[in-house]
């Protein structure tokens, strides 16, 4: 089996879950899209990613915030970092650490941050 990592990346922009993609794969890395909650949720259902990139917003502003409550409440080891370009204006609406949220990458993603981002929630998650 191939032993490269899976990271799933959910945003209801498929230019952005297509150029993340893009840049992750150019990188070793496995991937899949997922354009909205119930098309994540089919996908998990299936199969458990190592990361997942998670917009906030989508159908609703709360979208990504129920999104990573389910998937932490299926998968509490997978890692998930919130991509939004929103954050500071929500940022004191939530405390994302307590939503389940290990990280944050700020649209437009720099590819070089994507990439360090994902590498190091890795390393810090080990093996598997």
């Amino acid at each position: 089996m191939n032993a490269r990592r899976l990271i799933l990346i959910i945003d209801d922009d498929p230019v952005i879950v297509m150029t993340t993609r893009a840049v992750l794969d150019a990188s070793g890395y496995e991937t899949a899209g997922a354009l909205g909650y119930d098309e994540a949720l089919g996908f998990l259902t299936a199969r458990e990613p190592d990361l997942v990139l998670c917009d906030m917003m989508m159908e609703s502003i709360d979208t990504g915030v129920n999104l990573v409550r389910e998937i932490k409440a299926r998968y509490p080891r997978v890692t998930v970092i919130l991509i939004s370009s929103i954050a500071d204006a929500v940022d004191n609406r939530y405390d994302f650490s307590k939503i389940g949220f290990d990280g944050f990458l700020k649209k437009p993603i720099d590819p070089e941050l994507l990439v360090g981002a994902v590498r190091e929630a890795l390393d810090r998650r080990g093996g598997a």
